[in-house]
């Protein structure tokens, strides 16, 4: 079918959950039961720890999978990269972003932040890092090919 096989697959991970403080330890009164209801929604859509090593094994799978059997020809890489609030140095920044609201409407700014956030901590994952080495040494690689065809 003239349907060349992929030497690179890039699967990205983000994980977008908040951790928010809703303060009820500042306050003598229990919450009341539309508070607990916002805490447990928040609860089931943190993205655990369980669900994170199950992304990464998913990974080695379907790389193990793309490449059982395969002789003579240069075997698949797959890359996970995940990325989250979690993995933001600075706390205040941190906390900016686990106290923005979950609704289709955004505070003024908001966007643009985390358009620019999403980047900068796609650029410092170590698993994009590998993906950019590899494709670096791979054009060198190649451009040395051609440059000794010459």
């Amino acid at each position: 079918f003239g349907v060349k096989r992929p030497r690179k697959i890039v699967v990205i991970a983000v994980n977008a959950a908040t951790h928010r403080d809703f303060g009820w330890d500042k306050h003598a009164r229990a919450p009341g039961i539309v508070e607990v209801g916002f805490a447990f929604g928040d609860v089931i859509n943190r993205y655990s720890f369980e669900t994170r090593q199950l992304f990464r094994d998913r990974i080695e799978q379907w790389e193990s999978e793309l490449n059982d059997g395969q002789t003579g020809v240069e075997p698949v890489k797959v890359y996970g990269i995940e990325v989250s609030f979690e993995q933001l140095a600075a706390p205040k920044e941190r906390e900016y972003f686990d106290n923005l609201p979950t609704r289709f409407s955004l505070p003024p700014g908001a966007v643009d932040r985390l358009r620019d956030v999403a980047g900068r901590l796609l650029r410092e994952s170590e698993s994009y890092q590998k993906l950019l080495r590899d494709l670096s040494s791979e054009e060198q690689s190649e451009y040395s090919k051609q440059a000794h065809a010459r």
